[in-house]
């Protein structure tokens, strides 16, 4: 697969800190909305993964206070109890804004509720930027203007989507350049889903080396199911669609529906 015509899921972007980001056109705080991504963390403090700027209240998604998942809004902290992050390690994160009422905030750390909160402040934003500052690497982005809940969450986490889905909005795959060599000029971020609302790479991104620049990405282990009982077998995903594909690899013959492992 080549990376640069999108057809592969194995690339992210590396921030790398220092005042870069990813600008893109406007996504706005509305009423009932979910953010999705996977980070993977070079420092567990103050990595910003989405700011709303330039409305009634700076607001931000970060994982900040050594390892704890935050949302803040005006005079409102909401954070994890514990640290819930390691560095250099692959995690996909999930905030939800569910309307307006009690715990209407909540978060998911690699598909588990981490923590719910009430905020009933409307907030209005007219610009975002994706990972400012942020000491690591961001995959896989997704913006739905509706409130995923978690089975949703789970069930989609880990494959890639065709970007035609409903209700999402955006998603960038980061599957661009090719991983820790020369990048340079490449510095669009392609929005996979119709409304084509691509991103930019800020000014200061290095794109020739391991850090700020395109790298390996999130690893998909996946199997597929082609006998479509909904259990993979030994043949993995390496390229293309997942749509036949399982994250189980329990089907000990693939090529027969009545052999699995519920069949009595």
């Amino acid at each position: 697969c080549d990376g640069n015509t999108d057809t592969e899921v194995n690339k992210a972007i590396h921030i790398g800190g220092s005042s870069k980001s990813i600008s893109c056109p406007n996504l706005a705080h509305s009423t009932s909305f979910t953010v999705e991504a996977w980070v993977k963390l070079d420092s567990d403090n103050a990595n910003n993964i989405i700011e709303w700027i330039g409305g009634s209240k700076y607001t931000v998604l970060k994982i900040g206070s050594s390892g704890r998942f935050q949302y803040q809004s005006h005079t409102l902290l909401a954070q994890s109890t514990n640290p819930v992050f390691s560095t250099g390690q692959w995690t996909h994160i999930a905030f939800v804004h569910d309307g307006y009422g009690s715990n209407n905030l909540k978060t998911y750390v690699n598909g588990v509720l981490e923590w719910t909160n009430t905020i009933n402040d409307a907030i209005t934003n007219s610009s975002v930027k994706i990972g400012n500052n942020f000491l690591g690497a961001i995959d896989d982005f997704r913006y739905w203007d509706v409130a995923l809940n978690q089975t949703q969450i789970n069930d989609r986490m880990n494959y890639r989507l065709l970007g035609n889905e409903a209700n999402l909005i955006r998603y960038y795959t980061m599957d661009h350049g090719r991983p820790e060599m020369n990048n340079t000029g490449l510095i669009e971020v392609r929005d996979r889903t119709s409304n084509n609302a691509h991103g930019t790479l800020s000014p200061g991104f290095v794109l020739t080396d391991s850090t700020s620049n395109w790298v390996t990405g999130k690893p998909y282990t996946l199997y597929s199911d082609t006998d479509d009982d909904g259990y993979g077998g030994t043949t993995t995903w390496s390229c293309g669609s997942m749509a036949t594909f399982k994250t189980n690899n329990y089907d000990c013959n693939d090529n027969n529906v009545a052999i699995k492992p519920s069949a009595v």
